[in-house]
């Protein structure tokens, strides 16, 4: 076991210190590279078109009927707040995906100013809408109190304006799907 350590001294480097990889060879890594990228890209790309096509995308009132049903268990007063704050940005939101009006990120008065020059919602419906949006802007800018009763009518308030301005035609196929 007293092996002593094999010394060779007629190693040769296949390339001398100093003379460096030849272009060529960087050349093909950086093409290979390249090349995997982009496959990897296209099969990602591809994979999430697929899927986007197999499950057909909710409309504005399905979305935001979804999102209202959900927020539905935060009705309670200690998450006042959190439920007008949701409540105001679901509404919100849905606007914008139905009749393309900015309200998201936009001041109640702003935007009821665009929905007054706007076809888009009917005279009682901009007025529910106002209605609507002031009194979340009570509780959320002058902090007034939500009491549940108050809570729960702001709630069906959404509910009804979503399902009033639902167009015919979606109306009757989410219908037929329940």
């Amino acid at each position: 076991m007293n092996e002593k350590p094999v010394i060779v001294d007629n190693l040769k480097w296949a390339y001398a210190p100093g003379e460096g990889v030849p272009l060529w060879v960087w050349l093909a890594v950086a093409i290979v590279l390249a090349a995997a990228g982009a496959g990897a890209f296209l099969w990602l790309r591809g994979r999430k078109l697929a899927a986007a096509a197999a499950s057909p995308e909710l409309t504005a009132h399905e979305r935001a009927l979804e999102a209202l049903r959900r927020l539905h268990a935060w009705l309670s007063e200690e998450r006042e707040m959190d439920f007008i704050i949701e409540i105001s940005r679901i509404l919100r939101v849905y606007i914008q995906d139905r009749f393309e009006l900015r309200a998201p990120h936009r001041s109640t008065e702003e935007f009821l100013e665009e929905a007054r020059d706007s076809e888009a919602l009917s005279p009682e419906h901009r007025e529910l809408l106002g209605d609507f949006l002031r009194q979340c802007d009570l509780v959320k800018f002058a902090r007034r109190s939500a009491a549940l009763q108050k809570m729960e009518a702001l709630f069906a308030t959404a509910e009804r304006f979503v399902r009033d301005t639902t167009p015919q035609s979606q109306e009757k196929s989410t219908s037929a799907a329940v």
